[in-house]
């Protein structure tokens, strides 16, 4: 993704290829659109991905710059996303005629007569505070998006260690540029009450497995103490069949000896 978006007049192109090039130079990726032709509505699309994915808009102050239509849909955009604005002046112009989201931030001159790598510098330094606010910014916004757009699915939120690193920013943020959207505070929310939500949901399904357990392990009791009933029931019977029986052989064997003698009498 691209560090920076560079919105500027193309009667100011020259002056906008060498800033690029400077920043290129120096590892920072920049956007920006070098065609001649009016934008189509397509292109505009591109634009404002471009914006979204960036984490700084600089905007190059000129009187060509500040009277372009595109160029106001650009800022438009630069503030709906609520990205970090560095305005840079290549050629003087009215205060007055300059958007007053652009007049609020500090300028940082480029014009012919003020020295180029002095103010570059200070560029970069405004470009690197707080980077990693503003990378957390851009990623987070992307896929805010990517979640409004399909329908704000619950599998699309943020979960575990990428929800608590956006909670943190989110309190970081407070008092810094670039600010949190309203998008990035509904996904943030929304990613926290999906959160607690699915905890509770495993939460009772894990005592509810528990509960299923448990019960499991009373009915194997209870099957196991009446088998071992039946067990000792039939055992019980057993011996007293073996005794019965034994007794009865016994009787048996008994009334054999008793008529033995009797079978050797003569009647008179």
């Amino acid at each position: 993704m691209p560090q920076v978006f560079l919105s500027y007049s193309r009667k100011d192109q020259p002056f906008v290829r060498k800033l690029h090039a400077a920043l290129e130079s120096r590892g920072r990726d920049a956007w920006v659109d070098w065609s001649d032709i009016p934008p189509t509505t397509e292109f505009m699309d591109e634009i404002r991905s471009g914006i979204q994915a960036s984490d700084t808009f600089i905007f190059v102050l000129s009187p060509d710059s500040v009277a372009s239509r595109v160029c106001g849909e650009e800022i438009a955009c630069a503030l709906e996303f609520k990205k970090r604005l560095a305005p840079v002046v290549y050629r003087d112009v009215d205060a007055a005629s300059v958007p007053p989201e652009i007049a609020a931030h500090n300028w940082l001159f480029f014009r012919d007569s003020d020295g180029f790598d002095a103010a570059f510098d200070e560029l970069l330094k405004a470009i690197d505070t707080d980077l990693h606010l503003a990378q957390m910014h851009t990623r987070l916004l992307l896929r805010a998006q990517d979640w409004a757009d399909r329908g704000k699915s619950n599998f699309l939120t943020l979960r575990g260690r990428d929800l608590d690193e956006a909670e943190q920013w989110l309190l970081a943020s407070v008092g810094r540029h670039p600010v949190p959207t309203p998008l990035h505070i509904e996904y943030i929310k929304a990613s926290r009450r999906f959160a607690r939500a699915r905890y509770r949901l495993q939460l009772y399904l894990s005592v509810a497995a528990v509960v299923v357990l448990i019960l499991f392990l009373y009915l194997f009791g209870l099957f196991i103490r009446d088998d071992r009933m039946r067990s000792s029931i039939l055992k019980t019977q057993a011996s007293q069949s073996t005794s019965v029986m034994a007794t009865l052989e016994g009787a048996q064997a008994q009334l054999t000896r008793n008529a033995a003698p009797l079978a050797t009498l003569t009647p008179k």
